[in-house]
Protein backbone atom coordinates (compact mmCIF):
# COMPACT_ATOMS: atom_id res chain seq x y z
CA UNK A 1 0.00 0.00 0.00
CA UNK A 2 1.18 3.51 -0.83
CA UNK A 3 0.86 6.04 2.00
CA UNK A 4 1.38 9.57 0.71
CA UNK A 5 2.25 12.56 2.93
CA UNK A 6 2.18 16.14 1.68
CA UNK A 7 4.49 18.56 3.48
CA UNK A 8 4.54 22.34 3.49
CA UNK A 9 7.64 24.10 2.16
CA UNK A 10 10.38 23.95 4.81
CA UNK A 11 8.98 20.87 6.57
CA UNK A 12 10.49 17.38 6.48
CA UNK A 13 9.30 13.96 7.60
CA UNK A 14 12.63 12.58 8.87
CA UNK A 15 11.81 12.53 12.59
CA UNK A 16 8.31 11.18 11.96
CA UNK A 17 9.49 8.39 9.66
CA UNK A 18 12.45 7.51 11.88
CA UNK A 19 10.16 7.25 14.91
CA UNK A 20 7.86 4.90 12.97
CA UNK A 21 10.79 2.81 11.73
CA UNK A 22 12.11 2.35 15.28
CA UNK A 23 8.89 0.58 16.21
CA UNK A 24 9.87 -2.27 13.89
CA UNK A 25 12.75 -4.71 14.04
CA UNK A 26 15.91 -3.27 12.46
CA UNK A 27 15.61 -5.36 9.26
CA UNK A 28 11.88 -4.75 8.84
CA UNK A 29 12.21 -1.11 7.72
CA UNK A 30 14.23 0.69 5.08
CA UNK A 31 14.45 4.49 4.83
CA UNK A 32 15.29 5.84 1.36
CA UNK A 33 16.91 9.29 1.22
CA UNK A 34 18.55 11.17 -1.68
CA UNK A 35 21.87 12.38 -0.30
CA UNK A 36 24.76 11.25 1.90
CA UNK A 37 24.39 14.33 4.13
CA UNK A 38 20.74 13.61 4.95
CA UNK A 39 21.43 9.89 5.41
CA UNK A 40 24.22 10.63 7.91
CA UNK A 41 21.96 13.01 9.82
CA UNK A 42 19.26 10.34 10.21
CA UNK A 43 21.79 7.60 11.08
CA UNK A 44 23.37 9.72 13.83
CA UNK A 45 20.02 10.12 15.57
CA UNK A 46 18.48 6.69 14.95
CA UNK A 47 19.50 3.04 14.71
CA UNK A 48 17.55 2.31 11.54
CA UNK A 49 18.42 1.08 8.07
CA UNK A 50 19.06 3.99 5.73
CA UNK A 51 20.22 4.12 2.12
CA UNK A 52 19.69 5.77 -1.23
CA UNK A 53 17.67 4.38 -4.15
CA UNK A 54 20.69 2.57 -5.57
CA UNK A 55 21.14 0.72 -2.28
CA UNK A 56 17.46 -0.23 -2.17
CA UNK A 57 17.62 -1.61 -5.72
CA UNK A 58 20.77 -3.61 -4.97
CA UNK A 59 19.13 -5.12 -1.90
CA UNK A 60 16.02 -6.05 -3.88
CA UNK A 61 18.16 -7.97 -6.36
CA UNK A 62 20.17 -9.63 -3.58
CA UNK A 63 16.90 -10.97 -2.15
CA UNK A 64 16.49 -12.97 -5.34
CA UNK A 65 20.12 -13.98 -5.85
CA UNK A 66 23.49 -13.04 -4.41
CA UNK A 67 25.08 -14.49 -7.56
CA UNK A 68 23.94 -11.57 -9.75
CA UNK A 69 26.93 -9.40 -10.53
CA UNK A 70 26.70 -5.91 -8.96
CA UNK A 71 26.49 -2.86 -11.25
CA UNK A 72 29.55 -0.93 -12.29
CA UNK A 73 30.56 2.10 -10.23
CA UNK A 74 30.18 5.67 -11.44
CA UNK A 75 33.97 5.82 -11.88
CA UNK A 76 33.94 2.64 -14.00
CA UNK A 77 31.10 4.11 -16.07
CA UNK A 78 33.20 7.16 -16.90
CA UNK A 79 36.24 4.99 -17.74
CA UNK A 80 34.16 2.89 -20.16
CA UNK A 81 32.57 5.95 -21.78
CA UNK A 82 35.99 7.54 -22.27
CA UNK A 83 37.31 4.32 -23.79
CA UNK A 84 34.36 4.24 -26.20
CA UNK A 85 34.94 7.87 -27.21
CA UNK A 86 38.65 7.22 -27.84
CA UNK A 87 37.96 4.10 -29.92
CA UNK A 88 35.37 5.94 -32.01
CA UNK A 89 37.77 8.85 -32.54
CA UNK A 90 40.53 6.48 -33.63
CA UNK A 91 38.22 4.94 -36.24
CA UNK A 92 37.23 8.35 -37.60
CA UNK A 93 33.69 8.40 -36.19
CA UNK A 94 34.21 11.39 -33.90
CA UNK A 95 34.67 14.79 -35.53
CA UNK A 96 32.39 17.28 -33.77
CA UNK A 97 33.78 16.27 -30.34
CA UNK A 98 37.32 15.55 -31.61
CA UNK A 99 38.99 18.21 -29.44
CA UNK A 100 37.26 17.23 -26.20
CA UNK A 101 36.62 13.50 -26.54
CA UNK A 102 39.20 12.69 -23.81
CA UNK A 103 38.38 15.67 -21.60
CA UNK A 104 37.26 14.52 -18.14
CA UNK A 105 34.60 17.23 -17.87
CA UNK A 106 33.15 16.16 -21.23
CA UNK A 107 33.16 12.50 -20.14
CA UNK A 108 31.36 13.38 -16.88
CA UNK A 109 28.72 15.25 -18.89
CA UNK A 110 28.28 12.23 -21.13
CA UNK A 111 27.90 9.99 -18.06
CA UNK A 112 25.19 12.32 -16.71
CA UNK A 113 23.40 12.38 -20.08
CA UNK A 114 23.46 8.60 -20.44
CA UNK A 115 22.28 8.17 -16.85
CA UNK A 116 19.35 10.51 -17.56
CA UNK A 117 18.46 8.61 -20.74
CA UNK A 118 18.61 5.27 -18.94
CA UNK A 119 16.50 6.60 -16.07
CA UNK A 120 13.86 7.49 -18.70
CA UNK A 121 14.23 3.97 -20.14
CA UNK A 122 15.53 5.34 -23.45
CA UNK A 123 17.92 2.70 -24.74
CA UNK A 124 20.86 3.40 -27.03
CA UNK A 125 18.85 2.00 -29.93
CA UNK A 126 15.90 4.27 -29.06
CA UNK A 127 18.15 7.32 -28.87
CA UNK A 128 19.78 6.44 -32.19
CA UNK A 129 16.33 6.14 -33.79
CA UNK A 130 15.30 9.53 -32.40
CA UNK A 131 18.47 11.12 -33.78
CA UNK A 132 18.00 9.44 -37.17
CA UNK A 133 14.48 10.87 -37.36
CA UNK A 134 15.69 14.42 -36.74
CA UNK A 135 16.00 16.25 -40.03
CA UNK A 136 19.33 17.94 -40.73
CA UNK A 137 17.54 20.99 -42.09
CA UNK A 138 15.77 21.34 -38.71
CA UNK A 139 18.98 21.21 -36.68
CA UNK A 140 21.63 22.39 -39.08
CA UNK A 141 24.62 20.33 -40.18
CA UNK A 142 26.70 20.94 -37.03
CA UNK A 143 23.92 20.14 -34.56
CA UNK A 144 22.96 17.07 -36.56
CA UNK A 145 26.55 15.83 -36.41
CA UNK A 146 26.65 16.54 -32.67
CA UNK A 147 23.59 14.39 -31.91
CA UNK A 148 24.75 11.62 -34.24
CA UNK A 149 28.04 11.40 -32.37
CA UNK A 150 26.31 11.42 -28.96
CA UNK A 151 24.11 8.56 -30.15
CA UNK A 152 27.17 6.76 -31.48
CA UNK A 153 29.01 7.00 -28.14
CA UNK A 154 25.88 5.94 -26.21
CA UNK A 155 25.45 2.88 -28.44
CA UNK A 156 29.15 2.01 -28.11
CA UNK A 157 28.82 2.24 -24.30
CA UNK A 158 25.79 -0.09 -24.37
CA UNK A 159 27.71 -2.55 -26.56
CA UNK A 160 30.77 -2.35 -24.28
CA UNK A 161 28.66 -3.21 -21.22
CA UNK A 162 27.26 -6.25 -23.05
CA UNK A 163 30.72 -7.29 -24.25
CA UNK A 164 32.15 -7.15 -20.70
CA UNK A 165 29.09 -8.75 -19.11
CA UNK A 166 28.49 -5.66 -16.96
CA UNK A 167 25.37 -3.70 -15.99
CA UNK A 168 24.93 0.00 -15.45
CA UNK A 169 23.05 0.88 -12.25
CA UNK A 170 20.01 1.97 -14.28
CA UNK A 171 19.86 -1.37 -16.08
CA UNK A 172 19.93 -2.80 -12.56
CA UNK A 173 16.75 -0.82 -11.79
CA UNK A 174 15.00 -2.44 -14.75
CA UNK A 175 16.09 -5.88 -13.55
CA UNK A 176 14.86 -5.13 -10.02
CA UNK A 177 11.44 -4.07 -11.31
CA UNK A 178 11.13 -7.25 -13.37
CA UNK A 179 12.08 -9.40 -10.39
CA UNK A 180 9.48 -7.65 -8.22
CA UNK A 181 6.88 -8.27 -10.91
CA UNK A 182 7.49 -11.99 -10.46
CA UNK A 183 6.06 -11.67 -6.94
CA UNK A 184 2.50 -11.50 -8.21
CA UNK A 185 0.81 -12.26 -4.91
CA UNK A 186 1.08 -10.15 -1.78
CA UNK A 187 1.18 -13.26 0.41
CA UNK A 188 4.28 -14.48 -1.42
CA UNK A 189 5.87 -11.05 -1.13
CA UNK A 190 5.25 -10.89 2.61
CA UNK A 191 7.20 -14.10 3.10
CA UNK A 192 9.90 -13.04 0.65
CA UNK A 193 10.51 -9.34 1.35
CA UNK A 194 12.19 -8.50 4.64
CA UNK A 195 10.66 -5.01 4.77
CA UNK A 196 7.29 -4.39 6.38
CA UNK A 197 7.69 -0.64 5.84
CA UNK A 198 9.68 1.41 3.34
CA UNK A 199 10.00 5.15 3.94
CA UNK A 200 10.93 7.68 1.25
CA UNK A 201 11.45 11.41 1.81
CA UNK A 202 13.46 14.51 0.83
CA UNK A 203 13.16 13.85 -2.90
CA UNK A 204 11.91 16.75 -5.01
CA UNK A 205 10.87 14.42 -7.80
CA UNK A 206 11.40 10.85 -9.04
CA UNK A 207 12.61 9.54 -12.36
CA UNK A 208 10.69 6.93 -14.33
CA UNK A 209 12.63 3.97 -12.96
CA UNK A 210 12.33 5.13 -9.33
CA UNK A 211 8.58 5.54 -9.78
CA UNK A 212 8.32 2.04 -11.24
CA UNK A 213 10.14 0.57 -8.21
CA UNK A 214 7.98 2.56 -5.75
CA UNK A 215 4.73 1.54 -7.44
CA UNK A 216 5.69 -2.12 -7.55
CA UNK A 217 6.84 -2.18 -3.92
CA UNK A 218 3.61 -0.48 -2.85
CA UNK A 219 1.71 -3.50 -4.22
CA UNK A 220 3.77 -5.82 -2.04
CA UNK A 221 4.39 -3.97 1.23
CA UNK A 222 3.79 -0.64 3.02
CA UNK A 223 5.49 2.31 1.30
CA UNK A 224 5.40 5.74 2.97
CA UNK A 225 6.35 8.78 0.88
CA UNK A 226 6.63 12.41 1.98
CA UNK A 227 6.86 15.08 -0.71
CA UNK A 228 6.83 18.86 -0.31
CA UNK A 229 3.59 20.33 -1.65
CA UNK A 230 3.60 23.38 -3.88
CA UNK A 231 0.39 24.80 -5.34
CA UNK A 232 1.60 25.18 -8.94
CA UNK A 233 3.61 21.95 -9.00
CA UNK A 234 2.85 19.07 -11.35
CA UNK A 235 1.59 15.81 -9.86
CA UNK A 236 4.37 13.49 -8.66
CA UNK A 237 2.28 10.33 -9.02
Amino acid sequence: MLNFYKLHLGENARDKFAEQALKNQYWESFYVLPSTVVMQEVRQKNNIRVGNFDTLVKEIIELFSTAIKPPISSFAREVLIKRCAVELFETGKIEYFAKVHQNNFFVKNLASLFAELMSMQISAQDFLLIVDNLQEEQLGAKQSKKYQELACIYLAYYDKLFELGERDIYLYYILAERLLLSLDEQAIAQDFLTWKNIYVSDFYNFNKLELAIIRRLSKLTQVHIAVTYETAREEVF
